[in-house]
């Protein structure tokens, strides 16, 4: 008798087994179903664009999978209908919503006052509420290195930015990164256009060739779609780029020195474990090299060791707070 319930048992382990290998996805909504916590994304562009809104949409769907969380989410959505999103989720269950860019702060600002059982972050430049709201930033270590490395391979002592949106947390990236240029030559002028778009790469080759035309010989693009055609003329003319958010090396390896690599996953893990935990506040929590949230892609083969050697260094330095950029420290 003892040996039939044996193989009965195993035979039923084997359906289960068979079960959950042929129908996966069922499983996972059953899982869901039983989770507590779900996460909302919510995402200023599209998840096909190839950049900030891409990167995070793969993270949300890794981590949902992984720490089987209920995770949605809405692209290309404007902050005024941010509200009617929120209706639509289960108020039994904790929710945490994600604003993934600053265009979304002073919306979430009012519907964290509607809704003070939720949670609330914002992946940008936020104080906090002191509440429920709170904010995902970067620390802006790699973008001070990044404009180290721009510096060095500048022959004509001009660099560039062309970025897509003055937003606060971009701010305070160009400016590690122009204090990283000055830092090698304070002789250098820093050239940033602000293109007020993340679509229009007409517009975006246009300040290009204006940047080239007045002698900038490296640019540090973070215009997401609209940035993508710089870096293949930067190419053709014999000059340099950094990308920022994905490796552009991909698009132009002979123009790409580096790329300041944005880890979405680190950054979202980090939020929603707080949350999970029950310790998510209404401050800033910030994250850079140290955490690996933010880092540099491997160098362009131009960059000598001299100049590998002096970006070691002043990593080191970063890592370490031996070296202070105002509040921009890792």
């Amino acid at each position: 008798m003892r040996r039939i319930l044996i193989i009965i048992v195993a035979l039923l382990l084997i359906v289960y087994l068979m079960y959950v290998f042929l129908f996966p996805d069922k499983v996972r909504d059953r899982e869901l179903a039983r989770s507590s916590y779900q996460v909302l994304l919510l995402l200023p562009g599209s998840i096909d664009d190839g950049s900030w809104n891409q990167s995070a949409f793969d993270a949300i769907s890794k981590l949902g999978w992984e720490m089987k969380i209920d995770v949605s989410y809405r692209d290309n959505l404007r902050p005024e209908e941010i509200g009617d999103v929120i209706k639509e989720f289960d108020e039994d269950k904790a929710l945490f919503i994600i604003g993934w860019g600053g265009e979304y702060q002073g919306a979430l600002e009012k519907l964290a006052l509607d809704y003070p059982a939720h949670k609330f972050a914002l992946a940008g430049n936020y104080a906090g509420n002191g509440k429920n709201y709170g904010c995902i930033s970067n620390q802006s270590g790699a973008f001070y290195l990044a404009g180290v490395l721009a510096a060095m391979n500048s022959k004509s002592r001009s660099v560039g930015a062309i970025i897509g949106e003055k937003l606060p947390h971009i701010v305070r990236e160009i400016s590690a990164f122009q204090k990283g240029v000055l830092s090698y030559d304070p002789e250098i002028r820093v050239v940033v256009s602000w293109l007020n778009t993340w679509e229009d790469s007409t517009k975006a080759i246009n300040e290009t060739q204006q940047m080239t035309a007045n002698g900038c010989d490296v640019i540090l693009v973070n215009a997401d779609i609209a940035g993508l055609p710089i870096h293949k003329i930067m190419e053709s003319q014999g000059r340099y780029t950094i990308g920022v958010v994905n490796d552009a090396a991909t698009l132009a390896p002979k123009a790409v020195l580096t790329s300041v690599m944005i880890n979405s996953e680190v950054l979202l893990r980090k939020a929603i474990e707080l949350f999970i935990q029950g310790r998510w506040e209404g401050k800033v929590y910030r994250y850079g090299l140290i955490d690996g949230a933010l880092y540099l892609t491997d160098f362009n083969p131009v960059v000598t060791q001299q100049q590998r050697d002096r970006m070691d260094q002043v990593y080191s330095d970063l890592v370490t707070q031996k070296l202070i950029i105002d509040d921009l420290t890792e």
